[in-house]
């Protein structure tokens, strides 16, 4: 239970709202939304009537299928102050995340890229670089996805396989790096800086002795 649903009680009322927080620019459908909230229809739909009646969402009509659409109104008086409030929230899951992904194993590379970084169509949401506990990073993630009501897209590589990958140029990793993210731990370059220095020193004692 997250610390939202702890304030404000659970159920399908918060997950909704807090979804379309996260997302003010696009409307769905009651099928739309049942199939990312993984909610009953009845309920949603009960649920939207009640939102559009406080001002929080609007009714449109989808031009191509005749659907009833709903989507948040920016202008909403208390829009700002919930964004900012889930938003807060949020990133305490992701503090909390990390926190239990160190637990997992020996992290070397830890980088948040696509939803966590406001990239939906990045190649992954996060990668994990290191020797971890596989099936430990499974069920963390699915605790995961159910206090963000996201699908995550997560990635593990052994340190081998990344710098592998890397001097290869290798094109899924390249996305990643060449997108928007944000880097959270890496003890790869202090470890690539750290095998550096010696032979450069080794190099200047081998010309003395000439």
């Amino acid at each position: 239970m997250t610390i939202l649903e702890r304030l404000f009680g659970a159920g399908e009322f918060i997950r909704l709202l807090r979804f379309y927080l996260f997302h003010p620019e696009e409307d769905f459908t009651v099928t739309e939304l049942r199939r990312q909230l993984k909610g009953r229809s009845s309920k949603t739909l009960k649920i939207l009537h009640e939102l559009t009646i406080l001002g929080c969402l609007t009714a449109g009509v989808r031009s191509d299928t005749g659907e009833t659409t709903y989507r948040i109104d920016p202008g909403w008086l208390l829009f700002a102050e919930l964004r900012a409030l889930f938003m807060k929230a949020q990133l305490l899951i992701e503090h909390d995340l990390v926190r239990r992904l160190q637990k997992a194993g020996r992290l070397r590379l830890l980088i948040l890229a696509g939803l966590f970084v406001g990239e939906r169509q990045g190649a992954t949401d996060l990668l994990i670089v290191g020797q971890v506990n596989r099936q430990q990073i499974s069920r963390l993630f699915k605790r995961f996805e159910r206090d963000l009501n996201e699908e995550v897209k997560y990635t593990v590589m052994s340190s081998n396989e990344y710098r592998y990958r890397k001097d290869v140029g290798d094109r899924f990793l390249y996305d990643i790096l060449e997108c928007r993210h944000l880097v959270v731990i890496d003890t790869m370059q202090r470890q690539r800086r750290a095998v550096a220095r010696p032979s450069s020193v080794s190099r200047r004692r081998r010309r003395k002795k000439r």
